[in-house]
């Protein structure tokens, strides 16, 4: 009889540690990457750049003439300190996504830096969503999620939201109101303030810029859309037109059970100075928090005659210069005007 010779790799009575070190490697590296994922997704890759050099806010759009200017700096901007697109992230109002990776962030850091905890502001959330989260991850108490709140609003007292900076924070694991609120405002403070400040004409008072801002980011999906968005925005209140945003429906009805419900016929009635369909002008305050580009978008609108506009999907975006136009294309899409 033969002997057959067999060559093993690996002998099989240690192959179960091989399979051990494999899936402990995964159970790091995969949570792992899902934070540096996230945290990229969500920074704003202009607070890389020395708040000496951060430029100043370009602005193209001219209240009192009722007209935008058509030039080149809104591109030299973006080339020069690059954009956090989306402006609207697409977990901003997943509770299922946002969960998943608050998990793997979890896992990640008590792995890569145990002491330290990762707090996420999401573009376009109110200020009460903010607290929740945040105190949430930090474990706060309702008065200590309100102190958060109180300070961060005292840096400028203006307005109320549109100043809780988006983006990703890294903070202590055991970190007070104090700590987290001074983070948000620096970050406001050299994303917003320091380039309005330096802004030579000041054409748009910055609670105004923040106000549209808000508008856009909770109407908008990105850089694109966004700006043809700020430019009906404009044009609507370049005519004394009313806005007839349905995000300015959902901020007054926003509740702890859901901030931003969906929109009813009935809430147009709203009595709210809120409710942009009764009433002309922008809201008094902004009702979100938008990033850098948002407020950029709503400094620098498109040139467009657009007075309508509708999203059939994120991506596929319509606008109209006529309300005639405007249930023309809706019908062609949905069957009915809307």
């Amino acid at each position: 009889m033969h002997r057959i010779f067999s060559f093993e790799l690996i002998p099989r009575r240690y192959v179960w540690v091989v399979r051990a070190v494999y899936f402990l490697i995964l159970a790091i590296a995969l949570p792992f990457a899902a934070l540096v994922a996230y945290v990229a997704m969500t920074f704003d890759v202009s607070s890389l750049i020395n708040g000496e050099t951060r430029s100043a806010f370009p602005i193209s759009v001219d209240p009192e003439r009722r007209s935008i200017r058509s030039d080149d700096t809104f591109d030299t901007f973006i080339a020069q300190d690059g954009t956090a697109e989306p402006v609207r992230s697409l977990f901003t109002d997943n509770p299922i996504t946002k969960w998943i990776l608050a998990a793997a962030q979890d896992s990640a850091l008590s792995i890569t830096m145990p002491s330290s905890k990762v707090v996420v502001i999401y573009s376009g959330q109110r200020k009460e969503e903010i607290a929740r989260d945040i105190g949430l991850v930090l474990g706060w108490t309702t008065n200590e999620r309100a102190v958060f709140l109180e300070m961060v609003v005292a840096n400028y007292p203006e307005v109320i939201d549109g100043q809780f900076y988006p983006g990703s924070y890294i903070v202590p694991k055991k970190a007070k109101p104090a700590i987290v609120a001074q983070m948000v405002i620096d970050q406001f403070n050299h994303e917003i303030l320091f380039r309005y400040e330096r802004m030579e004409s000041k054409a748009v008072p910055l609670k105004d810029a923040l106000i549209i801002a808000s508008l856009i980011e909770r109407e908008a999906y990105d850089l694109s859309d966004g700006r043809i968005i700020s430019g009906v925005i404009w044009n609507r209140l370049f005519v004394d037109m009313a806005l007839q945003l349905d995000a300015t429906l959902q901020y007054p009805r926003g509740s702890t059970t859901a901030w931003w419900p969906t929109p009813r016929p009935a809430d147009k009635s709203i009595n709210s100075p809120y409710n942009t369909y009764r009433n002309k002008g922008i809201p008094p305050e902004p009702i979100a928090n938008p990033t850098r580009d948002t407020v950029l978008l709503a400094l620098n609108p498109a040139q467009t005659d657009c007075l309508f506009y509708f999203h059939q999907t994120r991506t596929k975006f319509h606008c109209s210069a006529t309300y005639e136009e405007h249930v023309k294309k809706l019908r062609s899409i949905y069957g009915q005007g809307r």
